[in-house]
C-alpha cells in the first residue's frame, strides 16, 4: 500500500510539468523506493539505463534485478545512509537489464525517509559498463604486463635489483643469487647488502643521489658477495616511479665484468711488454749500430782532413745526420720503454716526458712532495695516461703551455695534465675519438681509478683528472 506521502509525492511529481520535462530528458534514470526497497517511481529514462518500461518498474524491488555477487555491496550503501550524518552514498553493481544481459549500473542514492512528505530512499542510476569494461580490459592488461615483466626479471641472466626510498630491497631476482650467493627470502624488506663496509656511506650517498635523479646512471665498480669476496660489475640505475609521477624507488640491473676486465689488463699489460720489448730492441740494437755507423764517419772525417779530401763538409753532415737519429731513436725507446716503474719511478718518468716534451711546447712538473705509487702496473698506467693527455694537447689542442701535476690525499693518487688548448668545441663531434679516451678510461678502470674530462675553470683549454683510489673500492 502507497503511504499517504508518497501518494501525494507522486502526484506532485506527475503534475509539475516543469519537473517532469528535466526528468524527462535525463540520460540517467531516477527511482523513488520506500523503506521496503519497492520502487514508487521510475523515470522514463529507466528503459535507457535498464529496459524497462516505467510502469513496469511500480511495485517491483530492484534488489532483485542486483548480480547474487553484488546485493551485499547494495545493502552495506543502503545501511549506511541510514546512519546519522551519512545521509547520501553510491555504490556501483551489476545490475540485469531487461535483454537478460547483466549492465554495470553506477548509483547514487539519498537517504529521504526522514522527510515527512517524502519518506523514500531516491536513487539515480547510470549505466557505466562500457567504463568498467575498458577498466576491465586495463586491469587484465596491467596483469598481463606485470606477469611478462616478472617473467623477465626472473628468466634474465643478468642481476636486477629493485629498493625503495628507505633503500630496503623489493627486487631480487635468481641471477642476483647467483652472482651475490644471498637468496631472495634472505634480503627482501632489508637493506641492500652487496656494499663492502668501507663503502657503505659513500655508495648509499650515491644511490640516493640516483633516487633524486630522473636521468639513469651507469657506473662500473666493485660490489660484495655473500663470502666477502669482490666482485668487478657494471650497474645501470634508474628511479622508479609511483603512479603519481613521484619518484618511489631505484631499480638497477648489474653484469659481472670481473672476466672481461681480466682480459682488459691482460691486454694492456701485454702491449706494456711489447712496447718494452720495442724500446728495448731500439736501444740495445738500433741506437747501437748506428753510433757505430756514427764512429766510423767521424773516423772517416779526420781521415779526409789528413788527405784534403774536397767533401768533407758532406761527410761532417752524414755525421750530424746519424747521431740526431740516435738521439731520436733513444727518445722514442724512452717513450716505448720509461725508466723502471719502482716506487719513485713515476716521477722520474714524469719528469723526463715533461723534459722531452718541453722541445716542442713549454711543459712543466708540478709534484711538490714525493708520491710513492707502490703498485708497478699502476704506476706505469698512470703515466700512460699522462703521455696520452700531453700527446693530446700538442697535437690536438695546439697548447702553448702544458702542466702536469701530481698529487696525494689521505685516499687517493691524482695526476692531472692541464693545457691552454683549444679545449673541446661544442662542433667538435670526431675529437674525443682522436682524444683515445676509451685507452685512457680503460688505463684508468683497470686501476679502480676514475677519469675526468672538463674544460679548464676559465678560457680555453682541458684539463684530464685520474684519481686513483689508495685502497681497493
Amino acid at each position: 500500500m502507497n503511504s499517504p506521502a508518497l501518494t501525494t509525492l507522486e502526484g506532485r511529481w506527475e503534475s509539475h510539468s516543469f519537473f517532469s520535462a528535466i526528468v524527462r530528458d535525463l540520460g540517467d534514470a531516477i527511482c523513488l523506493h520506500d523503506a521496503d526497497l519497492q520502487v514508487r517511481y521510475a523515470s522514463p529514462a529507466i528503459m535507457d539505463v535498464l529496459g524497462y518500461d516505467s510502469a513496469e518498474r511500480i511495485g517491483a524491488c530492484d534488489l532483485d534485478l542486483v548480480h547474487p555477487d553484488d546485493v551485499h555491496v547494495v545493502q552495506q550503501a543502503l545501511e549506511a545512509i541510514q546512519k546519522p550524518g551519512n545521509l547520501s552514498g553510491r555504490f556501483e553493481a551489476r545490475m540485469r537489464h531487461q535483454s537478460g544481459k547483466w549492465r554495470w549500473i553506477e548509483a547514487v542514492v539519498k537517504n529521504l525517509l526522514d522527510v515527512p512528505e517524502i519518506q523514500a530512499f531516491l536513487s539515480v542510476y547510470r549505466d557505466v559498463s562500457v567504463r568498467k569494461e575498458k577498466e576491465d580490459g586495463l586491469r587484465r592488461s596491467s596483469a598481463e604486463t606485470r606477469q611478462q615483466f616478472e617473467t623477465l626479471i626472473a628468466a634474465s641472466p643478468l642481476s636486477i635489483i629493485a629498493v625503495d626510498r628507505a633503500l630496503r630491497v623489493t627486487i631480487w631476482n635468481q641471477a642476483s643469487t647467483e652472482l651475490f650467493g644471498w637468496k631472495e627470502e634472505e634480503v627482501l624488506g632489508r637493506p641492500l647488502p652487496i656494499y663492502p663496509p668501507a663503502e657503505q656511506p659513500k655508495s648509499f650517498d650515491e644511490l640516493r643521489e640516483t633516487l633524486l635523479d630522473s636521468d639513469a646512471a651507469s657506473i662500473e665498480t666493485r660490489r660484495k658477495k655473500r663470502d666477502g669476496t669482490l666482485v668487478e660489475v657494471n650497474i645501470w640505475r634508474a628511479p622508479l616511479h609511483d603512479s603519481s609521477g613521484a619518484i618511489s624507488g631505484c631499480m638497477a640491473i648489474l653484469m659481472e665484468t670481473t672476466e672481461r676486465k681480466r682480459l682488459e689488463r691482460a691486454l694492456l699489460e701485454a702491449s706494456e711488454r711489447e712496447q718494452r720489448r720495442i724500446g728495448q730492441d731500439l736501444h740495445d740494437e738500433l741506437c747501437q749500430q748506428l753510433l757505430g755507423v756514427a764512429c766510423m764517419l767521424k773516423a772517416l772525417v779526420k781521415g779526409a782532413e789528413a788527405d784534403g779530401f774536397r767533401q768533407i763538409g758532406e761527410l761532417r753532415s752524414a755525421a750530424k745526420l746519424v747521431n740526431d737519429s740516435v738521439q731520436q731513436a733513444r727518445d722514442i725507446a724512452r717513450g716505448l720503454h720509461p725508466v723502471q716503474m719502482d716506487a719513485e719511478g713515476l716521477m722520474a718518468a714524469l719528469r723526463e716526458l715533461a723534459d722531452r716534451t718541453t722541445s716542442l711546447v713549454p711543459c712543466q712538473l708540478d709534484c711538490q712532495r714525493p708520491v710513492l705509487i707502490e703498485d708497478r702496473d699502476a704506476a706505469m698506467h698512470c703515466y700512460r695516461i699522462a703521455q696520452e693527455a700531453v700527446t693530446n694537447a700538442v697535437h690536438h689542442a695546439h697548447a702553448g703551455r702544458i702542466l702536469i701535476r701530481l698529487r696525494e690525499n689521505p685516499d687517493a693518487f691524482i695526476l692531472q695534465v692541464v693545457d691552454d688548448g683549444i679545449g673541446l668545441r661544442p662542433d667538435e663531434k670526431c675529437r674525443p675519438k682522436a682524444m683515445g679516451l676509451d685507452i685512457m678510461n680503460y688505463r684508468a678502470h683497470a686501476i679502480g681509478g676514475r677519469l675526468r674530462i672538463e674544460p679548464r675553470g676559465s678560457g680555453d683549454g682541458l684539463s684530464v683528472t685520474c684519481t686513483i683510489p689508495k685502497t681497493s673500492p
